[in-house]
């Protein structure tokens, strides 16, 4: 009997862990279907091309229409361009040469701005298990990150997961008290290729659709 007792306790140890893993996955991936709008600042750094550069943006993102908006804020040379998309148009403004560009989206395209964004941009589309099921998921626990904003600094508690396929993996730290993903780390192989950080976060309030134009 006393066998018994111990053998149960050490699967219930065992099997906890991964019982409370696919509860938080599956949170995050509710959070991510239950997403109707998102404002926020991204913080980029990017090592392609043997090159390091930081990039840093407001990014607006409205499920109706799959709406979306990227103003940047750095660096120097791209502070104020806009890309943006209302569901029928492309549009871009690249305020250095005083340019502007409206161009009619092709619905057949395959092309899919915000893809090198990763799971963070899998998250917004609101069908993240769908988007990830071909790729192996890790949960690696929770940790208190800092995350840098606009203007500061701050620390949140975050459930780690590892998303690999081939030679592609995804670290990704997903805000334990509202699933959206707060830093995303993309790898190939072990090479890391783009880090993002996610502040300043503004989740299912009104936005105008005006914003996804150029019309301001």
């Amino acid at each position: 009997m006393k066998k018994t007792i111990i053998y149960v306790f050490i699967f219930l140890i065992i099997l906890f862990p991964f019982t409370a893993a696919a509860e938080s996955f599956g949170s995050i991936a509710k959070s991510s279907e239950n997403l109707k709008t998102l404002s926020c600042f991204v913080t980029a750094e990017s090592t392609m091309n043997h090159r390091k550069s930081r990039i840093e943006y407001t990014f607006s993102f409205k499920r109706d229409g799959l709406k979306m908006r990227i103003e940047y804020a750095a660096p120097k040379n791209m502070k104020g361009t806009i890309i943006a998309l209302d569901g029928k148009y492309f549009y871009n403004y690249i305020p250095a040469l005083n340019m502007k560009m409206k161009k009619k989206i092709n619905p057949k395209s395959t092309r899919n701005p915000g893809k090198e964004m990763g799971i963070f941009f899998y998250y917004v589309k609101g069908n993240l298990a769908g988007d990830v099921s071909g790729m192996k998921i890790t949960f690696r626990g929770k940790e208190n990150i800092d995350i840098e904003g606009r203007k500061s600094r701050e620390t949140l508690e975050a459930d780690h997961y590892t998303f690999t396929r081939g030679r592609e993996r995804q670290e990704v730290w997903f805000n334990s008290g509202n699933g959206i993903p707060v830093m995303v780390e993309i790898f190939a192989g072990n090479k890391l290729k783009l880090k993002m950080m996610v502040s300043d976060i503004k989740l299912n309030e009104p936005i105008d659709d005006s914003i996804f134009s150029l019309q301001r």
